[in-house]
């Protein structure tokens, strides 16, 4: 009879795009470049995809990155990370680039976001952005959730149809 359990250092198929993306974070972290990028907030977890300034695609006078939120999103559903059925709009996100006049960074990012200043700090650190090149936060239309859309008041009455 054969046994389910797996053997000792051997990898389940579905376990592997998780290990590689933890593998590319942990690259990430070591590398000495500082990084332009997306990301999401999800659950509390920062997800980034970045890109080295050296290698970023030019936007005018800035740096940033190629792929967008949606792409990006679809590829955390596919792998798993995040459930099929929330689209990346519901979801705090915000973007890096890098304005190579100024030389600065900059972060805008959903005010979900921009209000916890550890998170910010983490995606920074994360994305090994220099502090003395980085511009404060700040927030952009771009990047709202769908908490920050809506008006207090039309939370409240989401809330109260839930009430029985």
């Amino acid at each position: 009879m054969k046994s389910s359990k797996p053997q000792p250092g051997s990898v389940n198929e579905a376990a592997q795009p998780m290990l590689d993306h933890f593998a590319a974070l942990n690259e990430r972290k070591v590398a000495a470049e500082p990084e332009v990028g997306i990301f999401f907030v999800y659950n509390g977890k920062p997800l980034i995809d970045g890109t080295s300034v050296s290698e970023a695609e030019p936007y005018g006078s800035f740096k940033g990155h190629a792929t967008g939120h949606p792409a990006f999103w679809r590829s955390l559903q596919r792998n798993g990370f995040v459930p099929q059925d929330v689209e990346y709009d519901e979801v705090p996100r915000g973007r890096i680039g890098y304005d190579t006049k100024e030389r600065k960074f900059y972060v805008f990012a959903d005010a979900c976001i921009k209000k916890d200043e550890r998170m910010m700090d983490r995606i920074e650190r994360d994305m090994n952005l220099p502090s003395a090149d980085t511009a404060p936060p700040k927030l952009d239309s771009h990047y709202r959730c769908t908490g920050c859309v809506k008006s207090k008041k039309e939370r409240e009455m989401e809330e109260a149809d839930w009430n029985f």
